[in-house]
C-alpha cells in the first residue's frame, strides 16, 4: 500500500515536471522565432501556449503577455488591444504583480496608437498609482506628461481656436466630419472651395490623424501652412504623439514649414528624452535639429539622469555638444541610449503604422455609416485583410448587405 503511494505520487510529480519542461521549451521556442522577427509565426506559438492547460500558470501567463506584444509588433493595435485587456482581466487579480505593470503601460501606448487618449490616459494613471516601484510607472508618467491629464500640466500651448472642444466620434482615428469635408473637398472642381472645405476641416479637427489627412489633401503651400498654424494653436496639438507629429510634418515638401511645426511641439508639447529624439530626427536641417536639443537640454535638464535628452545627442548632425576628434573633424558625443525592457515592445523607437491604422479605421467606419464600402475596401491591402477586425467588418458588410436584399424583394 504505501509502495503504490509512493509510486502514485512519484509518477504524478513526473508528469508536472515533464509538463513543466515542455512549457518551457515551447514558450522558449517561440520566443525565438519572435526574436528572429518571425512575429507571426511567434504569435501563434504564444496563443497555442497560453490555452494549453498542460503548461504551467507561470508559462500560460508570459505567453498571454507575449500575445499582445505579438500583436502590436505586427501594427495589429487592435488584437492587441484585446490581448492585453485579456491579460490583465486574468491576472489582474491573481495575487502577483509580474507583469501587470507592463501590461498596463503597453496597452497605454496602443490606445495611443489608435488616438484612444482618455482610455490611454486611464491606464497610464493606474499604472503610475499602483505599481509606483516599477520602471513602467515613470514610463507611464512622461506619456501623461505628453498626453496631459492624470496631474500633470502639460505647459503653456498656442491659445486654442474659438469654439467648443468636442473629442472625436468614436474615439480614434479621422472623425467622420472631417472626412465628410476631405471627401467633398477632392470632388470639388474649384481648387478655391476645396481649400476652403480644407480650412474648415482644420477647424473641426479634433485629432493627429484628422491634421495628417487634411495636410495630405492640400493642393498647394499657402493653404497647407493655414492648416498647420491651425493645427498648432488648437487643444489637438498637445494629445498628438511625436509620432503623429512626425507624420504630419511629412506631408509636407517645405522645410520652413516643417521645422515651424517641430520646434513648436518641441516647446510646447514633448516631455520625454524619447519624444525629443523622434522630433529631432523628422528636422529637415542640423541646424533645427540643435534648436530642438537645445530645447530639450532645458526642460529635461532637472530630470532623471536616466531620462536626460543628452541621450537624444545622437541625431543631431552637428549639434552644439559635437567635439572635435584628432584630425579636426566634428564628432558627436557619444551618450547612453535608454534601453526598453523586454517587454516593452515601443524600444528602438517602434511605432505602429500609422497608415495602415488610418486604412482600417476608414474601412470600419464605412462599414458602420453604409457609406463608401466600396471605395474604402479598394484601399485596404492584403495584409490588412487578415486582421480580425477588418474580417468581422467585412463579414457585418456582409450580413447588412444580405438583410437589404431580402427587405427589398418583399
Amino acid at each position: 500500500m504505501v509502495k503504490r503511494r509512493f509510486w502514485s505520487t512519484f509518477l504524478l510529480l513526473l508528469v508536472a515536471l515533464s509538463a513543466s519542461a515542455a512549457g518551457e521549451y515551447e514558450l522558449q521556442r517561440a520566443k525565438a522565432a519572435m526574436n528572429r522577427g518571425d512575429y507571426r509565426g511567434a504569435l501563434m506559438q504564444f496563443r497555442n501556449i497560453s490555452s494549453n492547460s498542460y503548461f504551467s500558470s507561470r508559462v500560460q501567463r508570459e505567453a498571454s503577455y507575449f500575445v499582445g506584444f505579438s500583436c502590436v509588433k505586427l501594427s495589429d493595435p487592435w488584437s492587441a488591444i484585446d490581448a492585453f485587456e485579456r491579460f490583465l482581466g486574468r491576472y489582474q487579480s491573481s495575487g502577483t504583480d509580474w507583469l501587470i505593470p507592463d501590461a498596463l503601460y503597453v496597452l497605454g501606448r496602443t490606445y495611443e496608437g489608435v488616438s484612444r487618449i482618455d482610455d490611454a490616459r486611464r491606464v497610464y494613471v493606474r499604472c503610475r498609482d499602483r505599481y509606483s516601484s516599477s520602471e513602467f510607472s515613470g514610463k507611464s508618467m512622461d506619456r501623461l506628461r505628453i498626453i496631459g491629464g492624470g496631474g500633470f500640466n502639460p505647459g503653456p500651448i498656442h491659445p486654442p481656436h474659438p469654439g467648443p472642444y468636442h473629442p472625436p466620434v468614436g474615439g480614434y482615428g479621422i472623425t467622420p466630419e472631417v472626412a465628410d469635408m476631405i471627401r467633398l473637398a477632392k470632388m470639388d472642381p474649384s481648387s478655391y472651395s476645396a481649400d476652403q472645405m480644407l480650412l474648415k476641416a482644420a477647424t473641426m479637427a479634433r485629432t493627429g490623424p484628422d491634421f495628417i489627412a487634411i495636410s495630405r489633401a492640400t493642393q498647394n503651400q499657402y493653404t497647407q501652412w493655414q492648416v498647420f498654424s491651425t493645427a498648432m494653436q488648437s487643444r489637438a496639438f498637445r494629445l498628438m504623439t511625436p509620432y503623429e507629429v512626425s507624420d504630419l510634418v511629412k506631408t509636407t515638401n517645405n522645410s520652413y514649414y516643417r521645422n515651424q511645426v517641430l520646434l513648436a511641439y518641441a516647446n510646447n508639447v514633448a516631455r520625454s528624452a524619447e519624444d525629443f529624439g523622434i522630433i529631432a530626427e523628422a528636422a529637415a536641417d542640423s541646424y533645427t535639429k540643435s534648436q530642438i536639443l537645445a530645447i530639450a537640454r532645458e526642460k529635461l535638464g532637472n530630470m532623471n539622469p536616466h531620462y536626460r535628452v543628452n541621450a537624444s545627442v545622437q541625431y543631431a548632425d552637428q549639434g552644439p555638444d559635437a567635439v572635435k576628434s584628432a584630425k579636426g573633424k566634428s564628432q558627436t558625443k557619444p551618450a547612453p541610449v535608454e534601453k526598453a525592457a523586454p517587454s516593452d515592445p515601443f524600444g528602438a523607437q517602434f511605432q505602429i503604422n500609422q497608415e495602415k491604422v488610418r486604412r482600417v479605421n476608414w474601412f470600419i467606419q464605412a462599414v458602420k455609416s453604409k457609406k463608401q464600402i466600396d471605395v474604402t475596401a479598394r484601399q485596404l491591402t492584403k495584409d490588412d485583410m487578415n486582421l480580425e477586425i477588418v474580417r468581422e467588418a467585412i463579414k457585418s458588410a456582409e450580413q447588412t448587405k444580405k438583410f437589404d436584399n431580402l427587405h427589398q424583394s418583399k
